[in-house]
């Protein structure tokens, strides 16, 4: 994947609609860390039906897209390991959506910590994926995604 082949339009515009999924789920990530922290037991109770709606109808999703078209461009690039990684990281967050399910709306002290650690969790693969996806992208001046890629870097530096 080079800066002639990333400038095929379609290529582009999946790419740049991953770049703006990463930006919301680092949105919610943060989102969910201060409920974590913050909200008492029925804000829990209340938040965890949109948090489950975000993970199953966004992030699911978003995983899906990278894992069958963006990953393999970028395996292909050489960044094997961060791939395996990433695809490790997309299966823990999976996990961490069921056990969320799992957790009885009785139990503030489960749900909190169910919290918690998604947030943690999302946080760090964001910036995971940045350390070596975005930087890539950078490298190959795609102009188009400068943006972007500027201002997801600088949300992640920054939380």
């Amino acid at each position: 994947m080079n800066g002639q082949n990333l400038s095929a339009g379609t290529t582009c515009e999946r790419l740049r609609r991953v770049l703006r999924e990463d930006r919301s789920a680092w949105k919610h990530a943060v989102w969910i860390g201060d409920l974590a922290e913050q909200a008492d037991a029925p804000a829990l109770v209340r938040e965890r039906e949109r948090l489950q709606h975000f993970l199953e109808h966004h992030l699911e999703p978003h995983f899906a897209k990278e894992e069958q078209e963006i990953f393999p461009m970028l395996a292909e690039r050489g960044f094997v390991r961060q791939v395996e990684e990433a695809i490790r990281q997309h299966a823990e967050l999976r996990r961490l959506r069921a056990r969320l399910a799992e957790v009885s709306s009785g139990d503030e002290g489960g749900m909190r910590a169910a919290f918690d650690e998604i947030a943690r969790q999302l946080r760090a693969h964001v910036r995971y994926e940045s350390s070596f996806v975005y930087d890539d992208l950078k490298l190959a001046e795609v102009e188009e995604y400068q943006e972007d890629i500027s201002m997801l870097l600088a949300e992640v530096a920054g939380g």
